[in-house]
């Protein structure tokens, strides 16, 4: 008689990331689980067969050199903005790539398993002369964007607070298609509203290649750079949110070109918004949970590529929308009810990647350029990863 095969399922490899953030590391998580298929496991630097680290974090360096020091056998993976000579050091550059996390990860793993021919000697982890070749450059996924020039400004992603709904999503409750009169209600034109002249003077800013100065009154102002697609801010944010959710009127904006450039050191520390996230908080002002007039309630809708959510006002079920929208075009009141969430939560969403351009009807995504950003741990409405399955899978089980 045959023996029967026994298959012993080998343990995760153990993962402890330093100098990030919870939604960095809840978006590793996530990548662990969807494309890694749970094959490497998020734990605290105390029990981590090896350790990825952030340079570019204040305390980066110190804690790659301590690193060393204190687990000279545990592989680190350390990634940055800037090339930088890292000896023995496995090394990858920002935005870091699905693929080349996943290779540098397998690298990881086999010198765990044989310390060895892994090297003690510490390395200097200063800027070098020449890049650094990352361990895999290939993939378009990226699990973490390159930080900015300057923290200065610059706002990540985060979720929307509850008292903060009503102002992006209004109040509308859920409509009868059947009812012309309600679906007149939540229909609005982008073109009367800041968000369509900004879309407006953004591409011709585009085409002309010159920095932008937008005029509101004799002391408020927004101005345009093309080159880093950033806006530069001189109004409270409560202000933008006012001028941004009414009608433009007659004489309320003008613009001129101009030849500022932009300088990191210029103005207060929230007064600099990247341009995406400066576009996508109009439309959510402008709409307050409705729809672009000429959209079809009915008709699929899918998107172009991914939104860069590292750096946008997270709506209520984004990670649920997105994802259902990626794997297959949905209509936006078969979304509502698929998900059985508020119809605005849908209508929000279309406006502000409508307002990016990354909607289309009918077509799956074409490329999906980030995976998304997993909830904080402890909201209220955790993120379902139900549709974030089979998405590029770098390891199946056996009988996938």
């Amino acid at each position: 008689m045959q023996a029967s095969e026994t298959t012993i399922e080998a343990p995760p490899v153990r993962v402890a990331a330093l100098g990030v953030d919870d939604r960095i590391k809840n978006s590793l998580r996530l990548f662990f689980h969807e494309s890694c298929k749970d094959r490497f496991q998020l734990v605290e630097e105390e029990t981590a067969d090896t350790v990825i680290i952030d340079l570019d974090h204040k305390k980066g360096v110190r804690l790659a050199q301590e690193q060393r020091q204190l687990h000279p056998s545990t592989p680190v993976i350390v990634i940055s903005q800037d090339p930088r000579e890292t000896g023995s050091l496995i090394s990858l550059l920002k935005p870091l790539k699905k693929r080349s996390l996943a290779k540098a990860l397998l690298r990881a793993e086999a010198q765990a398993k044989d310390p060895q021919n892994f090297s003690s000697i510490l390395p200097s982890l200063q800027i070098a002369s020449a890049p650094v070749v990352p361990a895999e450059e290939s993939g378009d996924d990226v699990v973490m964007e390159g930080t900015p020039p300057t923290s200065a400004g610059y706002q990540i992603a985060r979720h929307l607070a509850e008292k903060d709904i009503q102002a992006f999503l209004g109040s509308t409750p859920d409509i009868d298609t059947n009812s012309t009169q309600q679906q007149a209600n939540i229909r609005y034109d982008p073109d009367s509203f800041f968000q369509g002249k900004l879309r407006q003077i953004t591409a011709m800013m585009k085409q002309k290649g010159q920095a932008v100065r937008l005029q509101f009154s004799e002391e408020e102002f927004i101005i345009l750079y093309p080159d880093e697609e950033i806006a530069q801010i001189d109004m409270s944010e409560s202000r933008l949110g006012a001028l941004s959710a009414a009608p433009i009127s007659p004489g309320g904006l003008s613009f001129t070109f101009c030849d500022d450039v932009f300088s990191p050191d210029d103005g207060a520390v929230d007064s600099v918004m990247r341009l995406d996230a400066l576009m996508w908080k109009t439309a959510l002002w402008a709409s307050r949970g409705r729809i672009p007039y000429e959209t079809d309630l009915h008709r699929a809708v899918a998107l172009d590529r991914w939104p860069n959510l590292t750096r946008l006002l997270l709506l209520p079920n984004t990670l649920e929308i997105a994802a259902l929208w990626a794997e297959q075009p949905h209509s936006l009141i078969e979304t509502a009810a698929k998900l059985k969430i508020p119809q605005r939560y849908v209508f929000g969403f279309y406006s502000a990647v409508f307002a990016l351009g990354l909607a289309n009807t009918g077509e799956t995504m074409k490329a999906l350029d980030y995976i998304p950003i997993a909830a904080d741990v402890g909201e209220k409405q955790p993120v379902s990863t139900s549709w974030f399955s089979n998405w590029i899978p770098f390891f199946r089980s056996k009988n996938g």
